[in-house]
């Protein structure tokens, strides 16, 4: 039972590390209105966080290794709730964007701690169900962090909202470091990590990691360049700035139930790559028809939500596999490398989508990118499928 507490509160952690990324997303208007600023400074808040992550991607995951993950992921849920705290503080837009970089730096500490903490603390046939429960969490932190914040904003004042994400991020953090006890925190049960300078580092060239690490970078950034997309895309065909949200919001809600419910299926079949073959596949068919054409609304609302769910299975059995093929001693660094490949490939799709649409305003161009990258996806997962 307290296996499951422990992922729990881990979750709590991981989900308010996606809420902070994306809660200021929607709040531009208000941003230019109170601090005078333009789109090129609000979009600071949120990209501070994909940045930062590929710097510190690597280091997090070998300190993982090295130390346990209690400590290291406590480590970033002290961050993130500290600076959270200080987002409390209205000092000016500079001041909320040094607190955003502060939660920022957590953000690795914390995420990159999943695989290693199911590899410690539950059996191989439940990895897949625990990691998939590990990344439900984080598409409900994005889906509050999209959905909540707007309603808690009070005029021009943000102090509400900051106060309710701060609170869960303090309850998650205190949460984790009781279900694990200060000695685990403090990283004396060495039973956890390897205390050992001289540790090997994971290297792009072990069996599976390149294949899986291309594959979390096509389709994560397609995920990413999707969510920018979406409403530029349903605009032209004439659904509203609600309804397209509401489209967004239930891919993500799929994202949530697929990730519950299909990898205890691959836990059982002791089957991975088919898996996230099927989430390439089925995903990239879902997303043409989604920007391909007009739908009713109850079409548009069914569909995204069948497509997060099929389509964002693949990110929990990515994970999974990933630490399958790199080994349980070096499964931070196998999650480092998902999540390097996934934020990087984020920010170039989200650039690339950008560009391509400001271009042509023509969604074939964007159906056309998205169905290579995620049909080369398919592919790579469908490599070197002797083991898994």
């Amino acid at each position: 039972m307290k296996r499951w507490i422990v992922l729990g509160f881990f979750g709590l952690m991981a989900a308010m590390s996606q809420a902070f990324w994306l809660n200021y997303a929607a709040l531009g208007p208000l941003f230019k209105d109170k601090y005078g600023t333009g789109d090129s400074e609000n979009v600071l808040l949120m990209m501070v966080f994909p940045l930062l992550y590929v710097l510190l991607s690597q280091p997090s995951g070998r300190w993982i290794d090295r130390r346990g993950y209690a400590p290291v992921v406590a480590l970033g849920g002290l961050l993130m709730a500290a600076f959270s705290l200080g987002r409390l503080y209205d000092g000016g837009f500079y001041w909320l964007l040094a607190m955003q970089a502060g939660i920022a730096l957590g953000q690795p500490l914390v995420v990159n701690g999943i695989s290693k903490l199911v590899s410690e603390r539950f059996p191989a046939d439940l990895a897949a169900t625990a990691t998939g429960l590990g990344s439900a969490s984080m598409f409900i932190g994005m889906g509050l962090g999209i959905g909540l914040t707007p309603e808690l904003v009070q005029g021009d004042s943000l102090f509400l909202a900051d106060a309710v994400f701060a609170g869960l991020a303090v309850v998650g953090l205190l949460g984790f470091v009781g279900a694990e006890g200060l000695g685990n925190i403090r990283g004396n049960n060495l039973t956890q990590g390897h205390e050992d300078q001289n540790q090997p580092k994971l290297s792009l060239k072990t069996p599976g990691v390149l294949v899986l690490s291309l594959v979390s970078g096509l389709a994560l950034g397609v995920f990413n360049g999707l969510m920018a997309a979406m409403e530029w895309v349903l605009r032209e065909y004439g659904v509203g700035a609600d309804d397209a949200g509401l489209a967004a919001a239930l891919l993500i809600l799929g994202g949530i139930v697929g990730a519950v419910a299909i990898p205890p299926i691959s836990d059982k079949t002791k089957k991975r790559r088919p898996f996230i073959r099927g989430a390439a596949w089925l995903g990239m068919l879902g997303i043409g028809v989604l920007l391909g054409m007009p739908l009713p609304l109850a079409g548009l609302f069914g569909l995204s939500f069948v497509t997060g769910m099929v389509f964002l299975t693949g990110y929990p059995l990515i994970l999974a596999a990933s630490e399958e093929e790199a080994g349980s001693a070096l499964a931070g660094q196998a999650t480092s490398w998902i999540m390097l490949a996934g934020n990087a490939g984020g920010v170039l799709l989200t650039v690339l989508t950008t560009v391509i649409w400001e271009g042509s305003k023509d969604p074939m161009w964007l159906i056309v990118l998205y169905a290579g990258l995620l049909l080369l996806a398919g592919v790579l997962a469908g490599m070197r499928d002797k083991r898994i």
